[in-house]
């Protein structure tokens, strides 16, 4: 959170463009549950390493607690919606760890305001996310 705020005064600054991501692996407490913690985290390092591999290296990935992960994505929403799809697609067909689970991801998205201070940003993002959930999983939102 603090390279974050850093990043989020920058980009202020600048007027750039920039979209928040939230992204949460669907029903992951029954990963942990069936087979186990350490095997969860497996899933959550193959996780990881998809997201950083789909944003270029000035775009950043973060574990943001428990199987969430939060990105920053230095574009606008329509084209982050874009590159956000192609991830969930990639999550959906992976087999992940020793025993090739597969599993799937909601996410939503946020874009940088004038207005927004990066609290409001990640909370609208958060809100995406949880109306990406309630509509069914495995599905990318925008608010």
């Amino acid at each position: 959170m603090t390279f974050a705020a850093k990043e989020f005064a920058y980009l202020n600054s600048e007027n750039s463009d920039f979209t928040i991501v939230m992204v949460d692996v669907d029903f992951f407490k029954h990963v942990n549950d069936d087979y186990g913690h350490q095997y969860g985290d497996e899933v959550l390092v193959g996780l990881a390493k998809i997201l950083k591999d789909s944003v270029r290296t000035l775009d950043k990935v973060a574990r943001y607690g428990g199987e969430e992960f939060i990105m920053l994505l230095l574009t606008n929403e329509e084209r982050a919606f874009t590159i956000v799809e192609k991830m969930r697609e990639i999550i959906q067909t992976t087999e992940f760890g020793k025993k090739q689970l597969k599993v799937t991801a909601s996410f939503g998205i946020a874009q940088y305001k004038n207005d927004s201070s990066l609290e409001h940003i990640i909370k609208r993002a958060d809100s995406a996310l949880y109306k990406a959930k309630e509509e069914g999983r495995n599905q990318t939102q925008i608010l």
